[in-house]
Protein backbone atom coordinates (compact mmCIF):
# COMPACT_ATOMS: atom_id res chain seq x y z
CA UNK A 1 0.00 0.00 0.00
CA UNK A 2 1.34 3.29 -0.73
CA UNK A 3 1.75 6.03 1.91
CA UNK A 4 4.05 7.49 4.48
CA UNK A 5 4.61 4.97 7.09
CA UNK A 6 5.82 5.25 11.06
CA UNK A 7 8.54 2.96 12.16
CA UNK A 8 6.04 -0.36 12.82
CA UNK A 9 4.23 0.05 9.02
CA UNK A 10 1.56 1.96 10.18
CA UNK A 11 0.13 4.72 7.53
CA UNK A 12 0.39 7.74 9.45
CA UNK A 13 -0.22 10.97 6.79
CA UNK A 14 -3.83 11.16 5.35
CA UNK A 15 -4.92 11.16 1.71
CA UNK A 16 -6.06 14.64 0.47
CA UNK A 17 -7.56 15.68 -2.49
CA UNK A 18 -7.50 19.44 -3.31
CA UNK A 19 -9.64 20.82 -6.59
CA UNK A 20 -10.19 24.42 -6.91
CA UNK A 21 -11.25 26.78 -10.21
CA UNK A 22 -10.99 29.95 -9.89
CA UNK A 23 -12.74 32.85 -11.97
CA UNK A 24 -10.99 36.32 -13.33
CA UNK A 25 -14.26 37.85 -11.45
CA UNK A 26 -12.96 36.46 -8.55
CA UNK A 27 -15.24 33.57 -7.82
CA UNK A 28 -13.43 30.69 -6.14
CA UNK A 29 -14.49 27.05 -5.31
CA UNK A 30 -12.35 24.65 -3.74
CA UNK A 31 -13.06 21.33 -2.56
CA UNK A 32 -10.35 19.46 -0.12
CA UNK A 33 -11.67 15.54 0.36
CA UNK A 34 -9.52 14.31 3.64
CA UNK A 35 -9.12 10.73 4.46
CA UNK A 36 -7.50 9.14 7.29
CA UNK A 37 -4.57 6.84 6.14
CA UNK A 38 -5.99 3.95 8.38
CA UNK A 39 -8.98 4.03 5.76
CA UNK A 40 -7.03 3.49 2.85
CA UNK A 41 -8.93 1.12 0.57
CA UNK A 42 -7.78 -0.09 -3.35
CA UNK A 43 -9.16 3.02 -5.32
CA UNK A 44 -8.71 5.95 -2.94
CA UNK A 45 -7.26 7.73 -5.58
CA UNK A 46 -11.24 7.87 -7.09
CA UNK A 47 -11.70 10.34 -4.69
CA UNK A 48 -9.88 13.15 -6.62
CA UNK A 49 -11.72 12.64 -9.26
CA UNK A 50 -15.02 13.68 -6.61
CA UNK A 51 -12.97 16.44 -5.31
CA UNK A 52 -12.45 17.55 -9.63
CA UNK A 53 -16.68 17.38 -10.26
CA UNK A 54 -17.37 18.51 -6.80
CA UNK A 55 -15.84 21.69 -7.68
CA UNK A 56 -16.40 22.18 -11.02
CA UNK A 57 -20.32 21.52 -10.71
CA UNK A 58 -20.61 24.10 -8.02
CA UNK A 59 -18.57 26.25 -10.26
CA UNK A 60 -21.36 25.32 -12.95
CA UNK A 61 -24.10 26.09 -10.34
CA UNK A 62 -22.96 29.63 -8.97
CA UNK A 63 -22.55 30.84 -12.64
CA UNK A 64 -26.26 29.58 -13.21
CA UNK A 65 -27.58 31.49 -10.35
CA UNK A 66 -25.87 34.26 -11.53
CA UNK A 67 -27.04 34.40 -15.13
CA UNK A 68 -30.52 33.93 -13.56
CA UNK A 69 -30.31 36.86 -11.25
CA UNK A 70 -28.95 38.88 -13.90
CA UNK A 71 -32.11 37.86 -16.32
CA UNK A 72 -34.45 38.81 -13.66
CA UNK A 73 -33.50 42.18 -12.63
CA UNK A 74 -31.15 43.91 -15.37
CA UNK A 75 -29.13 46.51 -14.12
Amino acid sequence: MPGIRDEDGRLIKPYVFESTYSQPDGIRVQVVITIPAETFWQDVQEAGEVAQMTASRALTQINGQIKAAQERVPF
